[in-house]
């Protein structure tokens, strides 16, 4: 789950339908790192894993053939895609706030002075 020269997460376990907690581990960290492709990937897999895409499709309420294409690598899935996929497969996706340094928060920037 690593593109060529990347290296997010080198000891990510594998993704098993009866581990959640960990699969929601390892996915939240390829979100995290911004591998969306690798996301998708993992998230196709688990689906396979999980029964198959035909019946994670069917039980989130999606077409087969829409699955497994918003699922490559190359898929651009709807935000409710994504929800209907995880909920079935027993996640959710969260927000939370992006951890920053005192220099990118700007509570440290230097006044701007006019020429």
């Amino acid at each position: 789950m690593t593109t060529p020269g990347s290296t997010p997460w080198p000891e990510a376990p594998p993704l098993d339908p009866k581990h959640p907690r960990r699969n929601a581990e390892v996915l939240d960290r390829l979100l995290a790192v911004g591998m969306d492709a690798e996301l998708l990937d993992a998230l196709r897999q688990l689906a396979k894993d999980s029964g198959g895409i035909g019946l994670v499709a069917k039980r989130a309420g999606l077409n087969r053939t829409y699955l497994y294409r918003v699922l490559s690598p190359a898929g651009n899935p709807e935000m409710g895609t994504i929800a209907a996929v995880l909920r079935t497969l027993g996640l959710r996706l969260a927000i939370q706030p992006i951890q920053r340094t005192r220099d990118e928060s700007g509570s440290r920037r230097k006044p701007r002075t006019k020429h």
